[in-house]
């Protein structure tokens, strides 16, 4: 085969725009290989309790729509790269609003923000780590009939298991205006470590800090636009439903977003950032785990963090003595965050 058929070529961008932006995948090929979410189911009312919406608008009054995971009343996670990246800055002049307690858009609440701590790995050297993509959001509370946290999942994950994604993003990539107004899901299946390795030079485990699902094993069906930050979670073997990664990016090796027929989506893995979690919020890793309702049994110290909100500080990067930091894609691809 001629080298050039090897080459994967780079398409970076970044999704999530809404009305004020123009679609990005406009003009894709084979759309019709995409299909929305959840190929064809809506969330049912209070099924997704932990799911929250999260528009983030700039000075420029661009708009780019996520969502988050409830983890406590007080807290959510979601895809760092929803509220910074490189060329946008995330500071005071940026509008965060969430929305939470229903599945569908306009039955929901809205939570007044505190603060949003941002993981300092998240960018390095103005250029994205997909391993750090994750951000907390404090609010000053959330309650209601459909809101619920999630506890995380810390198992070990394994080849072909079912994961549930979920997200109001777009059903149809080569239209802007198809963003879902029910919250959608779909089931998608973690891929080997050899083929996910195909897609990204950085990938190295569905047990570290990524979870990478293949297309191949969840026939078209695939997150899209707008999807990432909202939670991605398994069943553990007690039958509770615990969030184990957060939509990231789609890696395609032939240009087919939103459930083309070869690409990988990559999870955030949650429980890789338990440590992180705890310094932000001061949550217990047993109350994070589900194993108690006690909040602050255990607190943990504040590092590899940056917060933006009544103090701006960089502490300390836990991160930087373990072997996961960023490096550049050996291959050209087309890799585009959520």
């Amino acid at each position: 085969m001629p080298p050039h058929q090897n080459m994967i070529i780079v398409f970076a961008f970044l999704l999530l725009f809404l009305e004020s932006s123009q679609c990005v995948l406009a003009g894709v090929a084979e759309t019709s290989l995409i299909k929305r979410i959840s190929n064809g189911y809506t969330a049912q009312k209070g099924a997704v309790p932990y799911a929250a919406l999260l528009t983030v608008t700039r000075p420029d009054g661009s708009v780019q729509q996520c969502g988050a995971t409830i983890i406590s009343p007080e807290y959510l996670i979601t895809a760092a790269h929803c509220l910074e990246g490189p060329g946008t800055p995330f500071n005071s002049s940026v509008s965060v609003k969430i929305g939470f307690n229903s599945e569908a858009k306009k039955g929901q609440k809205n939570a007044s923000i505190k603060n949003v701590y941002i993981n300092s790995m998240n960018l390095k050297d103005n250029v994205a780590n997909p391993s750090y993509d994750i951000a907390v959001i404090q609010v000053a509370s959330m309650s209601g009939d459909d809101t619920k946290r999630i506890p995380i999942y810390t198992g070990n994950i394994y080849e072909k298991q079912p994961i549930i994604a979920t997200g109001w993003g777009q059903t149809d990539a080569s239209s802007s205006t198809s963003y879902a107004p029910d919250l959608q899901g779909a089931k998608l299946y973690v891929g080997s470590n050899s083929d996910c390795k195909k897609f990204s030079s950085t990938f190295d485990t569905s047990n570290g800090t990524l979870v990478c699902t293949l297309s191949t094993l969840s026939a078209g069906t695939g997150i899209c636009n707008g999807d990432a930050g909202t939670p991605a979670y398994v069943e553990n073997s007690s039958g509770t439903f615990m969030a184990v990664g957060l939509a990231s990016r789609i890696i395609s090796l032939d240009g087919k977003f939103c459930g083309g027929s070869d690409s990988a989506t990559m999870f955030v893995h949650i429980s890789q950032h338990l440590s992180y979690i705890m310094g932000v919020t001061g949550l217990s890793k047993n109350y994070l785990e589900g194993n108690t309702d006690s909040t602050h049994d255990v607190v943990a110290s504040v590092s590899g963090v940056r917060m933006i909100g009544p103090t701006e500080y960089a502490a300390a990067d836990e991160y930087s003595s373990t072997k996961t930091v960023f490096v550049s894609e050996t291959y050209v691809k087309y890799v585009a965050p959520l």
